[in-house]
């Protein structure tokens, strides 16, 4: 899920692949410096943001269905993604907990000594963690378009939605998602 996300904003966002490639050569740094310990630390760092991607599109497609069973009172397009992502809930799932005890631990130990690698490591997430949960939400949203109609008695994809939807979410983004 990392993979696809980060190739996806390689090619959508000009302002990523700067930030993916400090990334890359910091977490070699890392790696060569403390081994097995920063892979650890790198995939507790991989495995929490796709507990929120997982969680985002699990969100998006079940807006879509509660879209279609009362279209009328379904506005979480207007709402705005901090809303509609229920990061509170997000940020308090068990594993993503888990793995946020692996990364401040690591961070504590070597926080000094490894300041500028770390730096680079977190810009790179904190991106992921901010744009991620936005296209996860918007993929599982998507995606219920293509998967309700064999699995939801009647349901007709709402194609308006679809299309606000796309349009704020690049709008938000500052490049389209499509």
């Amino acid at each position: 899920m990392i993979t696809e996300l980060s190739n996806w904003l390689v090619e959508k966002d000009l302002d990523f692949p700067p930030v993916q490639a400090a990334y890359q050569d910091a977490a070699k740094i890392l790696v060569n410096r403390l081994g097995k310990e920063a892979e650890e630390f790198l995939s507790a760092q991989d495995q929490q943001i796709i507990s929120d991607l997982r969680y985002s599109a699990y969100l998006g497609f079940q807006a879509n269905l509660a879209n279609f069973r009362c279209p009328g009172g379904n506005h979480f397009v207007a709402e705005g993604s901090d809303r509609f992502l229920h990061e509170h809930i997000m940020y308090s799932l068990p594993g993503r907990i888990c793995y946020d005890t692996a990364i401040t631990a690591f961070q504590a130990r070597h926080g000094q000594s490894t300041e500028s690698q770390l730096d680079a490591i977190q810009n790179y997430y904190i991106y992921l963690e901010t744009i991620g949960p936005k296209v996860a939400h918007y993929c599982g949203y998507v995606f219920a378009n293509q998967v309700l109609p064999l699995v939801e008695p009647g349901y007709v994809c709402d194609g308006a939605q679809t299309s606000i939807y796309t349009m704020e979410l690049s709008r938000e983004l500052g490049f389209p998602v499509k």
